[in-house]
């Protein structure tokens, strides 16, 4: 496969899963995945690049044309507030102060093991602080009368921030 290291050890995990059903059906005698001999190389994946100032002006402008509510309300936070992914996705609509113009900075939900999202503390003390919403950004939050998270709802939402970056579409 050309591909990176991290891609590769995906789809090992998944080959591996499905050669451990096959020896529990009684498919295969073992799990050729699992011997030693099978070594995982490559390079690391390419960092993401920053969008550079033109590419965020373009975001900023075209963001009423977003058609997915919770695509919107992500965007605007992320592009128009000093916040890390993981902070967007932890926000809850208690921690956002309308009437203040305030956001309230306290958890960040990352996905160690991939869709099985993780609610704790910012990654560091500082982090937890208060930024000052920018009115750009308003049109596009719609808080919850039921309360829960910003981006999710209820739940804290399930896809990590990277893929969820990746799945936005911007021309």
């Amino acid at each position: 496969m050309e591909c990176a290291k991290a891609t590769k050890d995906k789809v090992k995990m998944v080959l591996n899963q499905i050669l451990d059903n096959a020896v529990e059906d009684g498919l295969l005698s073992k799990n050729p995945v699992q011997s030693k001999r099978v070594k995982i190389t490559g390079t690391s994946s390419k960092a993401t690049e920053p969008y550079n100032v033109e590419q965020m002006r373009y975001i900023v402008h075209h963001l009423a044309d977003v058609q997915n509510p919770t695509d919107r309300a992500y965007i605007a936070l992320q592009a128009l507030h000093p916040l890390r992914l993981e902070e967007v996705l932890g926000l809850t609509w208690e921690d956002v102060d309308l009437d203040n113009m305030l956001i309230h900075v306290r958890r960040a939900v990352t996905h160690p093991h991939r869709n099985r999202p993780e609610v704790k503390a910012p990654k560091t003390e500082s982090s937890v602080r208060y930024i000052g919403i920018s009115p750009l950004a308003l049109p596009f939050l719609n808080p919850s009368k039921s309360g829960g998270f910003v981006i999710g709802g209820q739940t804290c939402f399930l896809e990590s921030s990277n893929d969820f970056r990746h799945n936005l579409v911007i021309d």
